[in-house]
């Protein structure tokens, strides 16, 4: 653990909606800076000391806060906690009288300038607020920075409370609310277990346990993350219908595109891009980057020609395959969200959108769009606008052949029929825990021609594993790792896109089902082995 330096917290609060915040967000960026989400769990002790507990993205903190100044500045000690020694940490705690404690979990934005932060609180147990703090060294200093703090609200036009008003608010807010032991029978409170493993604390898990061990545990029930999008949009999670022009995103959009000899139909994937229904400060948040898995085609100028429309960032490699390639394009993106595009797709109008806004809400999803195929003559190709008719796609309605039952060996309880994954899971809620349907389980419906993820996340799982070489298993295994993180699977009705049929890249349909038959012998080894050998180590 390490102690930071003691200094004054300066801070005052006032009430804020969600809707205006959407609408105050641009202007607090544009002076500020981009605003980082975090998700916090904040524990109160209730014995003789102000001690609380955080949780959040940036580790476990300890804080001890003592008036300065009654009403407006506290003083305070912060140390780091290496959350394996929280149990530890805990258990001290109770042994000098702190034994019981009230927790609040917010869903949090903030951004910081100088020693100056803003933050904006929604789902707390005083309701939602922001919240303007400075720090500061000394006493002499908290009369100008509280001054300083109530221009800031004035520049934004944010209504402080009075401190009168909010004491009555806290009171009345936590009246009633019960206190708890955070460790019980030596088992730590189940609201931390999920701050923790929310917040990417990989450490959490059992070391020796095994991805095919969490996947059995594991449930894509998504209903909560709905509730979360309806309550703060006003809008279903599972619309057919785009969102309407007033919900907007604020991070930035990296678009990595892996091509190898598919010039012709990048072209198409391209101006598909070109054509999303974006706002100019949308359009700005969005990159497109194109790797060349060693093409020996024309590749390189058909980037050229759409680079002096929209900037791409262009990059070759040898012919080392997608994983390598979809990493080598992650490594260089610059986005919080990235989106995983094939070269041979083309994007229904509002598909960045909707993928975008939809991470804006939700901070435990993967989201995954459908498809319909076309030929390349399709004249459909050469229109702005344009519809796919996502129900063609697989997890709408496939037959299963039985031809295909040895390909398929990752999966067991083979059904040899007709399948209709979404309907029959609920939209994939009901899905998970080993179930399977037809050949698919939940990890194999995450197929990457056309999904998006959180950048952290990826690379928390450590990204695409190379070991895959060719066609095949390598999204499946990407879908598995992000199940094992708890995120859950969660389908995009209100777009899609076209996927273009050519000849496999491979060479011939024989060699990709070689490809594919050699990558799930790798996909079962990998799913065998300890979590703790795969993923990324936190070392927070």
């Amino acid at each position: 653990m390490s102690q930071k330096t003691k200094f004054i917290e300066c801070e005052l609060r006032g009430p804020i909606t969600w809707n205006d915040f959407m609408v105050l967000r641009s202007r607090v960026e544009e002076k500020w800076g981009g605003m980082t989400r975090v998700v916090e769990l904040t524990m109160f002790a209730k014995g003789r000391h102000d001690f609380r507990l955080k949780i959040n993205k940036y580790g476990v903190h300890l804080i001890l806060k003592y008036k300065a100044k009654k009403g407006e500045a506290k003083f305070e000690r912060e140390i780091d906690i290496n959350p394996k020694h929280l149990a530890s940490l805990i258990d001290i705690l109770h042994n000098i009288g702190e034994t019981k404690w009230v927790l609040s979990c917010v869903d949090k934005f903030e951004t910081r300038k100088g020693p100056s932060s803003i933050s904006f609180k929604f789902g707390s147990r005083i309701g939602d607020f922001f919240e303007i703090e400075e720090l500061v060294s000394d006493k002499k200093e908290i009369p100008e920075a509280i001054s300083r703090i109530k221009k800031i609200a004035a520049e934004f036009g944010l209504q402080l409370w009075d401190k009168r008003i909010f004491e009555k608010i806290s009171n009345q807010s936590w009246d009633g609310v019960r206190s708890e032991p955070l460790i019980k029978n030596q088992i730590l409170h189940p609201l931390i277990i999920k701050a923790l493993t929310a917040n990417d604390f990989l450490f959490a898990f059992n070391e020796s346990e095994t991805i095919a061990e969490r996947l059995r545990n594991k449930s894509n029930d998504f209903s909560h993350l709905e509730d979360i999008f309806t309550k703060a949009t006003g809008l279903e999670l599972l619309s057919n219908k785009p969102l309407n022009s007033s919900q907007t995103f604020f991070d930035k959009i990296s678009i990595i595109i892996p091509s190898y000899n598919s010039a012709q139909t990048l072209a198409h994937t391209l101006r598909s891009i070109q054509y999303q229904k974006l706002s100019k400060k949308e359009k700005s948040l969005v990159e497109v980057i194109v790797v060349d898995d060693g093409s020996t085609d024309n590749m390189e100028s058909i980037v050229n020609k759409f680079n002096k429309i929209m900037p791409i960032k262009y990059v070759r490699q040898n012919h080392l395959g997608r994983a390598h390639a979809r990493n080598l394009g992650a490594s260089l993106a610059q986005g919080d969200i990235i989106i995983f595009l094939d070269s041979d797709v083309v994007l229904e109008n509002h598909f960045i959108r909707e993928h975008a806004i939809r991470h804006v809400y939700l901070n435990e999803a993967a989201f995954v769009s459908f498809k319909e195929n076309i030929q390349l003559s399709d004249k459909r190709l050469s229109r702005r606008i344009f519809k796919p008719n996502i129900v063609n796609d697989f997890r709408f309605k496939k037959e299963v052949k039985s031809e295909w039952l040895r390909m398929h060996r990752h999966v067991r309880n083979i059904e040899i029929r007709k399948v209709e994954l979404l309907r029959e899971t609920d939209n994939f809620k009901n899905f998970g825990q080993d179930k399977v349907l037809g050949v698919w389980d939940l990890p194999s419906i995450f197929v990457t021609n056309a999904v998006s993820i959180k950048k952290k996340d990826f690379n928390n799982v450590g990204g695409f594993n190379p070991q895959f070489k060719g066609w095949g298993m390598e999204d499946t295994f990407l879908g598995a790792c992000l199940i094992t993180l708890n995120r859950f699977i969660v389908p995009v009705f209100s777009t899609g896109i076209f996927h273009i049929e050519h000849n496999p890249r491979s060479g011939s349909n024989k060699r990709m089902i070689k490809e594919f038959n050699k990558n799930v012998l790798v996909y079962l080894d990998l799913i065998h082995q300890p979590i703790s050998s795969i993923f990324k180590k936190s070392d927070s």
